[in-house]
């Protein structure tokens, strides 16, 4: 731009690329040379920084996404190892709630089984202290009414990052504030090929001819709000469909109160 220290620091960096160390000021203006040589080293140690600390940057970030990947995978492996090595449902879902619990670093996770009554009722459930348990209590039908189920049963997800901004369901408002819950994350566990008529996918509904709401996998954050990220929704909805491939198979036996349907 015709200043001074333009041409001073493009032979700065032009030193830089030949690794010239060492060169004499002969000119009577070598102040002025002087001065563009710091100004350029400057400039050059400023770009070769920012240079570093972005790459650092990006290899963090390569390196964490790959031990996610690496994570989500275990998590998948052992889920399905477990499926194969047990036949009691009741384990399967146990370790499902705990390794969940664990991969997200979530408040709470649970499984909210839907009764043939159209109760619910937490089966499952791994939370840390000091939030409230719910295992084993019985929710009545106005927590989750009839006209809810279809959506989840076709596979709707639920995510929300801040229930205090959300537009949460009437029914659900007094439930998560009872269970302290400031986000959640909310998949169907859905059985296929359920011969009960009154399924609570729809009152229309007959035998073996759609897929049934069984539960919901359902993961809570307490202590902050908490923005899901996709790739959390997308496994979650891969645990879900692990989970339901047990619930379908007539050799596997529960020992929880409520039976599995055929």
């Amino acid at each position: 731009m015709g200043s001074r220290y333009d041409a001073s620091a493009i032979i700065v960096v032009a030193l830089a690329i030949a690794n010239v160390r060492d060169f004499t000021f002969l000119s009577s203006g070598s102040g002025v040379l002087l001065e563009g040589v710091l100004l350029g080293g400057v400039l050059l140690g400023g770009a070769l920084f920012w240079y570093y600390c972005q790459e650092v940057i990006r290899r963090r970030h390569i390196e964490t996404v790959l031990r996610q990947k690496t994570e989500r995978e275990r998590l998948m492996v052992q889920i399905a190892h477990q499926i194969r090595q047990s036949l009691d449902i009741d384990e399967v879902l146990t370790t499902t709630v705990a390794e969940v619990q664990r991969f997200f670093q979530a408040d709470r996770v649970l499984i909210y089984r839907f009764e043939p009554d159209g109760t619910g009722r937490a089966t499952h459930e791994t939370v840390l202290p000091p939030y409230p348990k719910v295992l084993n209590r019985t929710f009545d039908q106005e927590v989750f009414p009839q006209q809810y189920h279809q959506a989840y049963a076709l596979g709707k997800v639920r995510s929300i990052g801040n229930i205090n901004q959300a537009d949460v369901e009437p029914c659900l408002v007094d439930f998560v504030k009872q269970l302290e819950v400031q986000a959640k994350l909310v998949v169907p566990i859905i059985q296929n090929n359920r011969s009960n008529p009154k399924s609570h996918t729809s009152k229309h509904n007959t035998a073996n001819s759609e897929p049934t709401l069984w539960g919901l996998l359902i993961a809570h954050q307490c202590s902050h709000p908490r923005q899901w990220q996709d790739w959390e929704v997308e496994l979650m909805k891969q645990l879900a469909t692990q989970v339901r491939s047990p619930l379908n198979n007539p050799n596997f036996t529960t020992s929880f109160s409520s039976s599995i349907p055929s």
